[in-house]
């Protein structure tokens, strides 16, 4: 690979990997179950403590761990981006972005703001430190989908309910 080639594949991967998705958690329901008197209105043991479980693996090791961990290591992760990348490339693929196809462009020559080896090396093990607490992440939230299909499965056994044609 040339090395305009080169920049513009680490360009991409930056700009990709700048974007940040909140997953929100909505408990309206259960904040309504338990704010009707401590579950009453389920009177099976084993669903409602399925739903307590369900609520407080959710809160703790999804929803604090974004806040706790994946924010925190992704803003530093930009921050450290912002004195090696130049945010033109940012801007001008945000400006086509939304409605339509857009690609990343290089700024010109010299691509970078900065090519200190301490720079960029701190920036490939906040890399490899971010994607390490996103994977953590990714699997807290497929351990609480799973803990959700099973508990949607109980209820429908306990209560006798049909699944949705």
């Amino acid at each position: 690979m040339r090395s305009p080639e080169k920049a513009l594949n680490i360009y991409q991967h930056s700009v990709y990997q700048s974007f940040y998705n909140k997953w929100n958690y909505s408990d309206r329901t259960i904040n309504q179950l338990k704010n009707s008197g401590n579950f009453r209105l389920v009177r099976n043991k084993k669903v409602s403590g399925m739903i307590m479980d369900y609520d407080g693996f959710v809160r703790n090791f999804v929803e604090n761990m974004q806040d706790m961990a994946v924010l925190p290591q992704w803003k530093q992760l930009n921050e450290t981006g912002t004195g090696i990348f130049k945010s033109s490339v940012f801007r001008k693929f945000l400006q086509g972005f939304y409605g339509r196809k857009t690609s990343v462009q290089l700024p010109p020559p010299p691509y970078f703001i900065s090519t200190d080896k301490d720079k960029v090396q701190r920036l490939a093990n906040l890399c490899e430190q971010y994607a390490t607490v996103a994977e953590w992440f990714n699997l807290n939230v497929k351990t609480a989908i799973g803990m959700a299909v099973k508990l949607d499965s109980t209820i429908r056994k306990e209560y006798h309910l049909q699944e949705y044609e």
